[in-house]
């Protein structure tokens, strides 16, 4: 008997949980606040954003001698920044041609507004 009484005790309470923890369908949540256009509403990101989150860009630089001969060979290296604004990622490595200029076009991050240039070459402008 006792046995019986507590099993349809539990079976009671969860048919009251079963029941009480359904969803009213007859609640209408507005999607839109009243007189303004859906499609204003709705809209995720602002003007503009394209969500990219890389960008290529093009780059090319020229070393010289003092009385403007081209240097040839000159190792450059080329850096991002962090948020501290010290070196983060060596993005690229490359040498500079028979010109004197080192041209390349790299992918970097959206974000990244600054590339720093270091030649690693005696009498040159070092993390430029």
């Amino acid at each position: 008997m006792k046995k019986m009484l507590l099993h349809t005790f539990f079976v009671s309470l969860l048919l009251v949980m079963a029941v009480g923890c359904q969803k009213k369908l007859d609640e209408v949540i507005p999607t839109s606040p009243a007189g303004m256009n859906p499609s204003i509403t709705n809209k995720i990101a602002p003007d503009g954003f394209t969500y990219q989150t890389s960008k290529t860009v093009t780059i090319s630089v020229s070393a010289l001698t003092n009385d403007n001969k081209p240097m040839n060979g000159v190792p450059m290296n080329l850096y991002t920044l962090n948020k501290e604004g010290l070196l983060d990622k060596l993005v690229m490595k490359g040498f500079t041609n028979a010109s004197g200029i080192f041209s390349t076009s790299i992918t970097i991050p959206a974000y990244c507004d600054t590339l720093i240039i270091d030649p690693s070459y005696v009498g040159l402008v070092r993390y430029a």
